[in-house]
Protein backbone atom coordinates (compact mmCIF):
# COMPACT_ATOMS: atom_id res chain seq x y z
CA UNK A 1 0.00 0.00 0.00
CA UNK A 2 0.93 3.76 -0.72
CA UNK A 3 1.73 4.87 2.85
CA UNK A 4 3.31 1.73 4.38
CA UNK A 5 5.83 2.65 1.02
CA UNK A 6 5.97 6.23 2.01
CA UNK A 7 7.02 5.46 5.92
CA UNK A 8 9.35 3.21 4.42
CA UNK A 9 10.85 5.53 1.85
CA UNK A 10 11.12 8.53 4.49
CA UNK A 11 12.74 6.27 7.33
CA UNK A 12 15.25 5.03 4.52
CA UNK A 13 15.88 8.63 3.64
CA UNK A 14 16.11 9.28 7.83
CA UNK A 15 12.96 11.44 7.63
CA UNK A 16 11.83 10.40 10.78
CA UNK A 17 9.46 13.08 11.48
CA UNK A 18 7.57 12.74 8.22
CA UNK A 19 7.72 8.10 8.66
CA UNK A 20 5.93 8.93 12.28
CA UNK A 21 3.22 11.20 10.96
CA UNK A 22 2.77 8.71 7.69
CA UNK A 23 2.20 5.69 10.24
CA UNK A 24 -0.12 8.00 12.29
CA UNK A 25 -2.36 8.91 9.07
CA UNK A 26 -2.01 4.66 8.33
CA UNK A 27 -2.91 3.66 11.81
CA UNK A 28 -6.03 6.25 11.89
CA UNK A 29 -7.79 5.59 8.17
CA UNK A 30 -6.75 1.83 8.45
CA UNK A 31 -7.33 0.51 12.15
CA UNK A 32 -8.96 -2.15 11.14
CA UNK A 33 -6.36 -3.98 8.94
CA UNK A 34 -6.42 -2.91 5.21
CA UNK A 35 -8.87 -3.46 2.87
CA UNK A 36 -8.90 -6.64 0.74
CA UNK A 37 -5.89 -8.06 2.51
CA UNK A 38 -8.66 -10.07 4.33
CA UNK A 39 -10.46 -11.29 0.93
CA UNK A 40 -9.84 -14.92 1.05
CA UNK A 41 -11.87 -14.89 4.13
CA UNK A 42 -14.83 -12.88 2.40
CA UNK A 43 -18.02 -15.29 1.09
CA UNK A 44 -17.91 -13.99 -2.66
CA UNK A 45 -21.40 -15.28 -4.40
CA UNK A 46 -20.62 -14.80 -8.14
CA UNK A 47 -23.33 -12.26 -9.73
CA UNK A 48 -25.93 -13.53 -12.55
CA UNK A 49 -24.43 -11.95 -15.25
CA UNK A 50 -21.13 -13.98 -13.80
CA UNK A 51 -22.56 -17.16 -13.66
CA UNK A 52 -23.83 -16.71 -17.53
CA UNK A 53 -20.47 -16.11 -18.49
CA UNK A 54 -19.21 -18.99 -16.75
CA UNK A 55 -21.42 -21.11 -18.43
CA UNK A 56 -21.19 -20.25 -21.75
CA UNK A 57 -17.62 -20.43 -21.81
CA UNK A 58 -16.91 -16.76 -22.78
CA UNK A 59 -14.02 -16.81 -20.56
CA UNK A 60 -11.73 -19.97 -22.28
CA UNK A 61 -9.85 -19.39 -25.09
Amino acid sequence: MALEIMEQAYRTLGMTDLADDTHRVFQLNYANGVPGKAAKDVNYEPTAAEKIWKFIGLEED
